[in-house]
């Protein structure tokens, strides 16, 4: 926590209001910030919430369903947005959410920047393995040093399956472990 008052010191939220809310040039320090309501979203962002007010930020929760988030997402009235984040390759997470073609949607940051870019096209044009990866790990790089994105959990998934059950196994794809069952026998 001493970190993080430093920093916010430094960069000039000094000032506190009655109720412990950094202030300056008489703005509030109050993201708002979108959570789909599914799950564990709404405790997990309440907990960040109380540690943010301990350093000074009032994080303005709002808790959307579903069914409307991608939408509200396409707008720019919000300061950060959680979000499941389907298993995915890193090259169609990088293609997905960094690549400027993508903004507004699905690259809510509006991250525009030549060398992720670069990077994201040389992964994806890639002929072989190797260049694939070197370009996708230079996208990830980028993304890393500039705080893009901050995971916050990593969600177990389990399958499970009893012995009559022959081929049951997990297929990652975008948070579901079953998927079709076409390779399950009994």
């Amino acid at each position: 926590m001493a970190r993080a008052n430093r920093l916010l010191d430094e960069a000039g939220w000094t000032k506190r209001g009655p109720d412990g809310i950094r202030m300056k040039n008489g703005e509030r320090l109050a993201p708002v910030v979108f959570i789909p309501q599914v799950t564990y979203f709404p405790r997990m962002t309440e907990a960040i919430q109380g540690y943010m007010r301990k350093i000074g930020i009032d994080w303005k929760i709002t808790a959307l369903e579903s069914s409307i988030m991608p939408g509200k997402l396409t707008g720019q009235d919000f300061d950060l947005w959680t979000v499941t984040v389907p298993y995915l390759s890193a090259g169609e997470l990088m293609n997905f959410y960094f690549d400027s073609s993508q903004i507004p949607v699905p690259n809510r940051m509006n991250w525009k920047d030549a060398a992720t870019d670069a990077a994201i096209l040389k992964g994806k044009t890639a002929l072989n393995p190797a260049d694939r990866a070197a370009g996708y790990q230079l996208a990830q790089e980028i993304v890393t040093k500039e705080f893009l994105w901050i995971p916050v959990m990593n969600a177990r998934m389990y399958q499970t399956s009893t012995k009559k059950i022959k081929g049951a196994r997990a297929h990652m794809l975008f948070q579901y472990t079953f998927y079709k069952g076409l390779d399950v026998s009994q």
